[in-house]
């Protein structure tokens, strides 16, 4: 017998062919406290170019009248081939009017012609509307893209972009479609088109699926034969030693193709493959299909407790406390049976616990309280000889000293205070803090008396007077000579 050997895809080309095409007509001046529309498709086209490999090749085309290369078809090669086609984008300038058909053309037209033999992609950054080509026009354009291998994704720079335009451009030209009025939406975007570009993980052939948890609530009636083939699926790693469940793997390199996750409040589940655009072959039957789905999804959504278990976590200001009520099936306090609870934070260790019996039926413990966060917690006890396991999520939020306080009780106690000290409102823009020093005396009486609005020039004339009154005094009337 021959042991089925995971075969490595085959290498993918190492060249890769892209443009950007940015739109320059005179509407991209406008904008908003976040930039003009025009700079903010300069640092989309800029975050494309620097992702790029220096085997890559790349072009860069602003069009508004008719379509310019600031960055003809070439390939980067180093970092200063990088440097120059960053440049070229800094020095785009709008005017003009808007007509894309021509440019997306020429655009096509120069990645046909390019020795790539890597994937080809198209990046569109615009506001709006073209004076040139209809809705159909565009659709067939990117169609006859498509046939040649290229892949057209558009950006809608503002919010009143032609967004339905765009979103079947993209559509029909295999791509992606955004829409953003903000730069840091950019790194995202930029990030998701690259990989998207460089698809190295993708593992082509005929794969049959095999399950891996058969008792799985997801597969309920389905069996490895009514289950679609393959012909691609991204090829990921199996996070199961983080608590993922592989519920259904590849036949042949036990690759993970849909996999489920209790992840802190909720579930999540991933499927590698497509819905049967390109890769899922049809399934035998369309009433296994709709129920595999359907199974799928309610799994994943949240669902009402049967538990015969009630647990209640009640988090106080420096412990937590824990209490379980247990239950027969006929609603009997169970008692005398071992109780645990583990939990867990995201990918931390978890911590057993073991509860004491405080009541029929009901076992607590007490504990150190939990840093903030959302928890999965595991109630485990044995009813009837069977081991029962029933989750039990959880949260510590923060003080109730974070939580954002009422305004209008903030406002009447203000008031309170100002009407106690006889007092008055400085509003906020009061230049409280740039009042000329003054130094103040206080008399017997406690009033006080501000030195620098005395006038000093009078009283040192009045003393200097009675001085001159003062010698001629002591001569003329004091007994001495």
């Amino acid at each position: 017998h021959m042991l089925p050997v995971k075969l490595e895809p085959p290498p993918r080309p190492s060249t890769t062919a892209f443009v950007v095409m940015i739109d320059s007509s005179d509407s991209m001046k406008g904008g908003s406290k976040e930039g003009s529309r025009i700079d903010l498709a300069k640092e989309g086209a800029m975050r494309a170019v620097e992702m790029m490999k220096f085997e890559d090749y790349a072009g860069v085309m602003n069009f508004s009248d008719s379509p310019q290369w600031a960055f003809p078809v070439q390939s980067i090669g180093s970092s200063v081939g990088l440097g120059e086609a960053l440049d070229s984008i800094v020095k785009i300038q709008a005017s003009g009017g808007t007509h894309m058909y021509q440019a997306m053309e020429e655009a096509i037209n120069a990645l046909i012609e390019t020795n790539s033999e890597g994937g080809k992609f198209i990046l569109l950054l615009t506001d709006g509307q073209s004076y040139d080509g209809d809705e159909e026009s565009f659709i067939n354009l990117a169609a006859k893209a498509k046939e040649q291998g290229i892949s057209i994704s558009t950006i809608g720079i503002t919010d009143y972009a032609n967004s339905d335009l765009l979103s079947k451009i993209a559509v029909s030209g295999k791509g992606h479609f955004y829409q953003t009025i903000n730069a840091n939406d950019l790194p995202r975007i930029m990030i998701t088109e690259s990989t998207a570009s460089r698809s190295g993980n993708i593992q082509w052939g005929n794969n049959h699926l095999k399950l891996s948890e058969k008792n799985h609530p997801v597969l309920f009636g389905m069996s490895e034969a009514s289950l679609p083939t393959l012909l691609g699926y991204n090829a990921l790693s199996s996070k199961s030693e983080l608590g993922a469940e592989d519920v259904l793997v590849s036949s042949a390199f036990d690759d993970p193709i849909l996999s489920t996750w209790q992840y802190s409040l909720g579930r999540v589940t991933a499927w590698m493959g497509d819905l049967g655009q390109d890769w899922a072959q049809p399934w035998n039957s369309t009433l296994d299909e709709a129920s595999f789905w359907m199974q799928v999804i309610r799994y994943t959504m949240a669902e009402p407790s049967e538990n015969l278990a009630h647990v209640e976590i009640k988090p106080a200001s420096d412990h937590l406390e824990i209490e379980a009520s247990v239950l027969d099936r006929n609603g009997i306090p169970v008692n005398l049976i071992p109780v645990k609870f583990t939990y867990r934070l995201d990918s931390q260790d978890p911590l057993t616990l073991d509860l004491q019996q405080s009541s029929p039926g009901v076992y607590r413990i007490s504990i150190p309280r939990p840093n903030e966060g959302a928890y999965r917690g595991i109630l485990t006890y044995e009813l009837e000889g069977q081991e029962i396991t029933e989750i039990i999520p959880f949260s510590i939020n923060y003080s109730e000293e974070f939580e954002k306080a009422d305004l209008s009780k903030g406002l009447a106690l203000r008031d309170a205070i100002l009407k106690a000290g006889n007092g008055k409102l400085l509003s906020e823009d009061s230049e409280i803090f740039d009042l000329p020093e003054t130094e103040t005396v206080t008399t017997q009486n406690s009033e006080l008396i501000d030195v620098n609005a005395v006038n000093w020039d009078y009283i040192l004339f009045a003393l200097a007077a009675f001085w001159v009154i003062d010698i001629a005094l002591r001569r003329r009337w004091l007994p001495w000579k």
